[in-house]
């Protein structure tokens, strides 16, 4: 299942230029999959159908709102893990903001059952 609506270069651009070097370099891939993985997974929740599954058939907005989601919730992981290359709490909330409102969106659409019936 690891990085089929996102990529651990969306992820890391996301989180920024800050986040962890556990997540930078040769461990990025490995130690970002887990949270895209929960990401794929809860949105297959939250749209009530596997949309992993059905991915190759999508349309290519349908895979762009799949991968803006996933991205913002596994870059929210990343950057809560290790917060400590921040320059301050502040700029890690208001970072943490942007991407819950922009996830928590998507999360809305998909779980609209007219959203997942146009998704199908």
């Amino acid at each position: 299942m690891s990085y089929t609506f996102t990529t651990s270069g969306a992820i890391l651009l996301k989180a920024g230029a800050n986040v962890s070097t556990n997540f930078t370099g040769t461990n990025a891939q490995a130690n970002l999959s887990g949270f895209s993985d929960n990401a794929e997974a809860l949105i297959n929740a939250v749209a009530r159908i596997d949309l992993v599954a059905s991915y190759s058939t999508l349309g290519t907005n349908t895979k762009a709102i799949l991968g803006d989601v996933a991205s913002d919730l596994a870059a929210m992981r990343a950057i809560s893990y290790d917060s400590s290359g921040y320059t301050n709490s502040s700029e890690v909330q208001t970072m943490l903001n942007v991407l819950f409102n922009n996830s928590n969106r998507g999360l809305k659409l998909l779980e609209n059952k007219n959203t997942t019936d146009f998704l199908e």
